[in-house]
């Protein structure tokens, strides 16, 4: 696996791997850009390796100890591809069942001989280097290493997160005596941490930005759990917008802000030095706020970036209505009338990007406090059922006519599949004003509500497909700056009230599964639903960042719904809100006090 000779690696400034000298700086020698920290949180997992005093007993293939320095596991391929964990774990896998590494490697040159070095030219220039499976195996009650899982390790020599995903696996049972990690990568690696962890339980409390007031209220949280055993972490969520909080010169307003004793609620410095302050990994939920009421400049902004809405049937005064107020209320399309990027999603790209910058280098520089991030959408798409908020955006619209075109290739082809009698897939009306007929039979979205029709039916196809393909390109925008291992949706997967997403919304490539629900939505079919798209994957997991516990639910179901949920091995959950005072808040409840002795079980 990754075997490296202490005397042939180091970890230079610029944060990849050399065999220059011989030895590693000091972590605090790093620079930001995969720095990593001096200290680990003693809390955050069941059992942790992270190599501050020696090889923690890990050895190599021929049962040698492996080499240490300044808190890192060094090795190379030529000391064998395994490497494993002491004997004897104890590690009770009903309960702990993700493995989380730090590392970074270097594989060597195509025709071999030494890694990489810094500024030097590979063997392969014009090809990417693919990834390198890292393999890892165990032991159950001491007996023989099980069938193994692969992820993919990123070999540039930066430091990356990983987890490996064990608790769906039919092999992950009983008590896990020993781990076994292997790679047939030819070159380095070095491993800053090994850490194997349960649930994170991460309540979402109100922050008030007075930081005495935050440390008190956090710490009090942390202690009415504190009894949890150590297969539980217990953490916070909180969010930091975006799309409306901007500097004089239209750039994200942290971006270039690190005065950690500022305090703002937009400020992820200030997040993250509560975290430190109390030991406790935050969930950042990345929110972009048109969710949220924006006024003035911000609304005419985002304007023809809206949902337009019949206000009236189509048989009595029809006009649209244009309003920015939620996520529902905003126009998914790509494209604009003229083929170019909606001013929603320039600056959406813009804007999460940069503020994803800043906060994945705070992840670099505190890897144990941070849990992860959530795109924080919950795009969704209104249902039949309701006669006002159906998204009628000539974008969108467009948007419909390409799907269409694509899928039946011709309009007598769609006519015929869908009963539809247009002439044409141009648009009846690509302006604002829903009285506007441009072309005669032209196309247009289905209008009649309430009634199921082959063509009703490929409009809402067509909604969650625009959906899934917004949460992909949020997802795509923040891993640019973000590990995958961090990264979360944040979408619902069911009907509440007008609105509903299919849960495969959440489900997209180089992402975490958050899905958010009510108690009564954690049924044991929904939950199996969401499991499943990461259950072959052991380089994915699945959260609930917003689990909505009615203040006077029935704790009874409460604790079935969250014993549901561990079954299927989630990694994160967050009970919605704490502190706020309204119908979901589950302080000083019944409810609460359930999920405390649950908890403490």
């Amino acid at each position: 696996m990754f075997f490296i000779f202490c005397t042939m690696f180091s970890i230079p400034l610029s944060g990849q791997v050399n065999t220059l000298k011989d030895e590693v700086p000091p972590k605090s020698e790093t620079i930001d850009v995969f720095a990593v920290p001096s200290e680990h949180l003693v809390n955050n997992g069941y059992l942790i390796w992270n190599f501050q005093d020696g090889s923690d007993g890990f050895a190599n293939s021929t049962g040698e100890e492996c080499r240490s320095h300044n808190g890192f596991l060094l090795w190379n391929q030529e000391q064998g591809n395994y490497l494993f964990s002491p004997e004897q774990l104890c590690i009770p896998a009903e309960k702990v069942h993700t493995v989380e590494l730090r590392l970074a490697c270097t594989p060597n040159s195509r025709e071999g001989g030494n890694a990489l070095l810094p500024g030097a030219s590979p063997s392969f220039p014009n090809e990417e280097r693919p990834p390198i499976p890292l393999i890892l195996s165990w032991k159950q009650d001491g007996g023989a290493f099980l069938p193994p899982v692969t992820i993919p390790l990123i070999p540039d020599g930066q430091y990356h997160d990983y987890q490996i995903e064990l608790g769906q696996n039919i092999n992950w049972t009983g008590t896990i005596s020993q781990l076994a990690f292997q790679t047939e990568m030819n070159g380095n690696m070095a491993i800053d941490f090994i850490r194997l962890t349960g649930l994170y339980f991460v309540p979402f409390p109100r922050i008030t930005h007075d930081y005495e007031t935050d440390l008190a209220l956090l710490s009090e949280l942390k202690e009415l759990l504190s009894e949890s055993d150590q297969s539980i972490t217990i953490g916070f969520s909180f969010f930091v917008e975006y799309l409306s909080q901007t500097d004089d010169n239209g750039d994200y307003l942290w971006v270039s802000y690190h005065n950690e004793a500022a305090t703002g609620n937009l400020n992820p410095h200030y997040i993250v030095r509560l975290a430190k302050a109390t030991n406790m990994p935050v969930m950042i939920w990345l929110r972009g706020d048109p969710w949220g009421h924006i006024a003035g400049a911000y609304k005419q902004l985002y304007a023809d970036n809206a949902n337009l809405m019949w206000t009236a049937e189509i048989s009595d005064s029809p006009a649209y209505h244009n309003s920015t107020s939620g996520y529902t209320y905003l126009c998914l399309a790509q494209e604009d009338l003229d083929g170019k990027t909606p001013v929603y999603w320039q600056q959406t790209d813009k804007l999460l990007g940069q503020c994803a910058e800043v906060i994945g280098k705070l992840i670099r520089d505190n890897p144990d406090y941070i849990l992860g991030v959530t795109t924080t959408s919950e795009y969704k798409f209104n249902t039949e059922d309701q006669q006002d908020d159906l998204d009628y955006n000539p974008q969108t619209i467009r948007a419909f006519s390409n799907y269409c075109k694509q899928k039946y290739g011709s309009i007598s082809a769609l006519n015929s599949a869908c009963g539809t009698d247009f002439e044409t897939f141009d648009l009846q009306s690509s302006d604002f004003n829903p009285m506007t007929i441009e072309v005669e039979n032209g196309f247009d979205a289905p209008r009649t509500r309430g009634v199921s029709t082959a063509f009703w039916d490929e409009w809402r196809t067509f909604r969650a497909q625009q959906i899934h393909q917004a949460v992909r390109r949020q997802v795509e925008c923040i891993s640019q700056h973000i590990d995958s291992k961090y990264i979360y949706t944040h979408q619902i997967a069911s009907e509440i009230e007008v609105c509903e997403s299919p849960a495969y919304c959440g489900n997209v490539p180089g992402a975490n599964v958050g899905i958010d629900m009510f108690t009564h939505e954690a049924t044991e079919p929904a939950i199996r639903e969401i499991a499943s798209f990461v259950k072959h994957d052991a380089h994915r997991s699945w959260g609930v960042p917003e689990w909505l516990v009615l203040r006077n639910g029935d704790p009874t179901l409460t604790v079935e719904a969250m014993k549901r949920m561990r079954t299927y091995s989630i990694k994160y959950l967050c009970p919605f809100p704490w502190g706020f005072g309204d119908e979901f808040d589950i302080k000083d409840t019944p409810a609460f006090e359930a999920i405390r002795n649950y908890l403490r079980e």
